[in-house]
């Protein structure tokens, strides 16, 4: 139960970080008035950014975890 609970704490944490930072990023990218509408690649960026950062923060969370448990 300890491990489960760690991985959750840190994947709440890691993924809370990565949104706030991508979020930054992709505001400071952001284009007002941008008439590409379709063929924006920010668009794709807007999509894809939430899957890949809990990608990443289920990775870190679990490594975490993993090396939190053998101590």
């Amino acid at each position: 139960m300890k491990g489960y609970i760690t991985f959750i704490l840190t994947f709440l944490v890691a993924y809370g970080v990565l949104e706030l930072v991508s979020g930054l990023l992709l505001t400071l990218s952001y284009t007002a008035g941008s008439s590409t509408y379709p063929t924006d690649p920010s668009l794709f960026a807007q999509e894809v950014v939430p899957i890949v950062l809990m990608v990443i923060s289920a990775s870190v969370a679990y490594f975490v975890s993993k090396n939190f448990g053998k101590q």
